[in-house]
């Protein structure tokens, strides 16, 4: 091969590497463009994903909550707009939007072991109350704009839908059943009863009537002495040992008796409040209870314990329980403590999930009353018959509720684990209920919501182990706020991502 021949075969191979270099430039624009809209797409997914799952998750603790399927869309709608996609906001509201809402339940598989099948069900059908939803689902899509290609490759739309359910729970109740649950609902207004009854002053205004201060019959010029429990009634000399009715508007003069005034001392009010816990009620306090709230009683001009039936008035049904019944009187801090707990019951026996309940109660040391069971009637028999009485050992009553949800003969091994505690005092027996939680904590998976009732309570202690046990601290200063407490927890459904 001469020398021109090898400088022409040269110059044919340089000519060839251009068009080479020139194709795979544009195959690896082509893998670049490719990798980039790879990338971007899953980064899409991934914001979609987060975004339906954190708004599944606010809806159904909403629906839980409220029970209401509007508000769980208005969660919705909230916490969708806070997580862009994209670099847009989605929403539910708007026309055309690209969030959707769907109601429904779910129902796990394989005798509760495998994955949860979601049925939905119309708005309007769980509106009307005809059928309740345990699901709530979000369904959102987003149209994708590529960095590399034509129209046709903007066209990816993904889709995610993401379930919330509701799920079965083994609640244990911690009720304390210290003496001083058997106080009277609202120990301020009770005092305040006894201002009026045992008053320094001669008269007061109350509700457009004057009440006179106490008259004793004159007996050889001392007044003659009653005890505090017996103010609002006189003791005539020719009436033996019957006490006849004292009117708080009577005068002077009763009977043709000459009284005269004696002013009751600020020890003897002390004494009465001190004592008002430790000493029987006489029937002519409860008489004067009730004439007082109940203009209209039907009770004649003397009192008698068979009469309860017929009272009316709050106080005086607490008087008179006090003294006549071997349950905790009625407006007593236990009677409206049971009817939260029926308040609780009813609301489960509503849920489409299955709760089991235990019960144990604690005074100086703690008792299971009921073991875990999905009977409710025992729970509530139990309750209603307790009459109150002893100290406060809250840390004991939690550490023995502990074993019945956990590893009980019927704790269930997918269930939630809740304990509810409830006191109206503070711990003065045993383990202190901060201390507890951090030890059910250190080895069960449990949420503990703390409830305080009545100002006396520990609220802070209290508020510490709900936080400890990842629950909520509730407190209710009456009873009916203590009601509506119970019903409030147990509608505040657990709830988890099943897709």
């Amino acid at each position: 091969m001469n020398f021109t021949n090898r400088i022409n075969l040269a110059n044919s191979r340089a000519g060839a590497v251009v068009p080479f270099f020139a194709i795979l430039l544009t195959l690896i624009v082509i893998l670049i463009g490719f990798a980039v809209n790879l990338a971007h797409m899953q980064l899409v997914t991934t914001q979609l994903k987060i975004a339906t799952d954190a708004a599944s998750h606010a809806g159904g603790r909403a629906l839980s909550i409220h029970q209401s399927t509007d508000l769980a869309i208005e969660q919705v709608e909230k916490t969708i707009r806070a997580n862009q996609v994209d670099g847009k906001y989605l929403s539910v509201l708007e026309d055309g939007g690209d969030v959707n809402v769907v109601f429904g339940s779910s129902i796990r598989d394989n005798q509760g072991k495998g994955a949860y099948r979601f049925s939905p069900i119309d708005k309007s059908i769980v509106d009307s109350g005809e059928e309740r939803a345990s699901s709530l689902g979000v369904v959102g899509k987003v149209n994708v704009s590529m960095f590399f290609g034509g129209p046709e490759a903007s066209s990816y739309a993904p889709v995610r839908r993401s379930i919330a359910t509701q799920v079965d729970r083994d609640i244990a109740l911690v009720l304390d059943r210290s003496g001083s649950m058997l106080y009277f609902r609202d120990q301020i207004q009770l005092h305040a009863m006894l201002d009026l009854l045992y008053q320094k002053t001669e008269t007061i205004e109350v509700s457009g009537y004057t009440l006179y201060h106490y008259w004793e019959k004159k007996k050889k010029g001392k007044s003659k002495k009653i005890s505090w429990k017996d103010k609002g009634y006189h003791r005539p000399e020719d009436a033996d040992s019957k006490w006849q009715v004292r009117d708080l508007l009577d005068t002077r003069t009763v009977g043709g008796a000459s009284y005269e005034k004696r002013l009751i001392s600020s020890a003897e009010l002390s004494n009465a409040k001190a004592s008002l816990y430790s000493q029987e009620f006489s029937d002519n306090v409860i008489y004067q209870l009730e004439k007082f709230w109940n203009s209209e009683h039907t009770l004649g001009d003397s009192y008698s314990s068979s009469e309860g039936g017929e009272l009316t008035s709050a106080m005086a049904q607490y008087c008179h329980d006090w003294q006549n019944s071997p349950e905790a009187p009625r407006n007593s801090r236990w009677d409206y403590l049971s009817q939260g707990v029926q308040a609780f019951v009813d609301v489960l026996n509503e849920t489409d999930q299955e709760e089991f309940l235990s019960l144990v109660t604690f005074s100086g040391s703690p008792k299971l009353e009921c073991p875990l069971t999905n009977n409710y009637t025992p729970v509530l028999e139990k309750v209603w018959a307790i009459r109150p009485n002893g100290g406060t050992g809250i840390g004991n009553g939690m550490l023995t509720s502990v074993e019945p949800i956990v590893s009980g003969e019927n704790a269930r091994l997918f269930a939630v684990k809740t304990i509810v505690v409830l006191t109206d005092g503070e711990n003065n027996s045993g383990v202190h209920p901060l201390e507890a939680a951090r030890t059910i904590l250190e080895s069960n998976d449990v949420t503990i919501h703390a409830v305080t009732f009545t100002p006396g309570a520990d609220q802070d202690s209290m508020q510490e182990v709900a936080g400890a046990g990842k629950g909520r601290h509730y407190h209710a200063n009456d009873g009916s706020d203590l009601v509506n407490i119970f019903a409030e927890i147990a509608n505040n459904l657990p709830t988890i991502l099943t897709e």
